[in-house]
């Protein structure tokens, strides 16, 4: 299992005007869903990378700023797979490079919990599939 705190949400802008490129603030959910469940090699080929994208998917949707997703270590290899060389549609870098701050939440996942052993907000496993959510 990998604990991700989810960042804040973005405001991206548009690299030579710098006015905003999207009417609502752009989130950690909308991150995965948009360029990393997208990816054909780790999250569209198979039953298990299909089964880790509806997981992730579960998992992602509706998460807040701030909460603790855990993650199964085996989806998570897969998503930081996809950040390290994306075969699925990514942004252009002037406007990928402001998503740093969602990728470094994920690159930098504990495999502990980083509240000394408080149950994520939301966690899922691979075995299972489930959510689980917690107040």
């Amino acid at each position: 299992m990998r604990y991700i705190q989810v960042p804040q949400d973005l405001q991206l802008v548009h690299p030579e005007t710098g006015a905003s490129i999207q009417d609502e603030p752009y989130t950690f959910t909308t991150f995965i869903v948009r360029n990393v469940l997208v990816d054909p090699e780790r999250f569209g080929k198979g039953f298990d990378a299909l089964k880790a994208a509806f997981g992730l998917d579960k998992v992602v949707r509706g998460a807040k700023p701030g909460e603790i997703l855990g993650i199964d270590t085996e989806w998570w290899e897969r998503i930081v797979q996809v950040l390290d060389k994306p075969a699925g549609c990514w942004p252009m870098p002037l406007v990928a490079m402001q998503m740093l701050p969602f990728m470094e939440a994920i690159k930098s996942a504990k495999e502990t919990h980083p509240t000394n052993g408080v149950k994520p907000t939301k966690q899922t496993t691979s075995k299972s599939g489930e959510v689980t959510v917690s107040a």
